[in-house]
C-alpha cells in the first residue's frame, strides 16, 4: 500500500469513528437505520421532520415537541400538512389520537 493510501485510509476511518463518537447523523442515515429519540434530539438541526417522522418509530411526546409545529402550518408552507396531527398520525399508526392531541394542546 503506497503512503498516500494509507493516510487517505486513516482520514476516512478517522472521519467515521468521529461521526460515530458524536452520534452526528444525518437525513441519508434515516433512510438506513433506526435511532433514539435522543440521537434525533441531538440532530434536530441537521434533519429533516418529513424524512424523521416517515422512517423513524416515534413516541407521542416526540411528535408533539418536535414534528408538530403549529407555525409550520400557519405560515402556509407548502408541506405545512406533514406536521398536522392527522398526518403524523398516518404515519406513526402506534400512537394514541387523544394522548397526542392532549401533548399538542398542553403545550401551548
Amino acid at each position: 500500500m503506497k503512503k498516500n493510501d494509507s493516510f487517505l485510509n486513516n482520514k476516512i476511518n478517522n472521519k467515521i469513528n468521529n461521526k460515530m463518537n458524536m452520534n452526528i447523523i444525518y437525513n441519508s442515515d434515516l433512510l438506513k437505520n433506526k435511532y433514539s429519540e435522543d440521537i434525533l434530539i441531538k440532530n434536530i438541526n441537521n434533519l429533516s421532520k418529513k424524512i424523521i417522522l416517515n422512517t423513524q418509530t416515534l413516541s407521542a411526546e416526540f411528535c408533539a415537541n418536535y414534528i408538530f409545529c403549529i407555525d409550520d402550518i400557519d405560515d402556509g408552507d407548502e408541506e405545512s400538512y406533514l406536521f398536522d396531527i392527522n398526518h403524523i398520525l398516518r404515519k406513526q399508526k402506534h400512537l394514541d389520537k387523544e394522548y397526542l392531541k392532549k401533548l399538542i394542546w398542553n403545550k401551548k
